[in-house]
């Protein structure tokens, strides 16, 4: 419940920008519209993919910049969108990211999927770490009896985990 009304507020305050931004907004949607109805050569489709990528990048390094300054609504939703790009390879960093997000604000249910897609990623064999992942498991399954202060001691044992069997094996960021 709190998260959705985190997620709701900075929704409403991106929303809410001045009349000049949504003006600009507009404007942007009226170019792009009229840049989508051309048809675009291999060339131009080659730069709007570029484009893609940077503009993902550009989102993740927004999120970090959230995440940094205790926006972690905010963190989350720009995530959303970096984990959310079509026929874009897996972004590992912002996954991560987001599950320590989620977390953060105790959205255990949404943090999970996200550790075990990396703990997959990872092929994770620290013991200690999977036994967290399975608490964490069972702290979805049974909110009402799990304790916040553990299920985030170890939802960080799993990250801390995860970071450490990417750093020893960067062949992970390929997959």
């Amino acid at each position: 419940m709190a998260l959705e009304q985190l997620e709701r507020t900075a929704r409403d305050r991106r929303l809410a920008g001045s009349s000049r931004q949504q003006q600009t907004q507009v404007e942007l949607a009226q170019a792009f519209d009229q840049l989508a109805a051309r048809h675009l050569s291999a060339a131009d489709l080659g730069l709007w993919q570029t484009l893609a990528v940077q503009v993902t990048e550009c989102r993740y390094f927004l999120a970090r910049l959230y995440w940094r300054s205790e926006r972690t609504a905010d963190a989350i939703m720009t995530l959303v969108q970096v984990m959310d790009v079509p026929a874009m390879p897996e972004h590992i960093l912002a996954r991560l990211l987001l599950a320590r997000a989620y977390g953060q604000l105790g959205a255990w249910e949404y943090a999970q999927p996200h550790l075990e897609r990396l703990a997959a990623l990872t092929d994770l064999q620290d013991p200690a770490a999977r036994r967290a992942l399975e608490r964490l498991r069972k702290a979805v399954a049974q909110p009402k009896s799990s304790d916040p202060s553990s299920a985030r001691a170890d939802l960080q044992a799993v990250v801390t985990a995860i970071e450490q069997a990417f750093l020893s094996s960067p062949a992970a960021y390929a997959r």
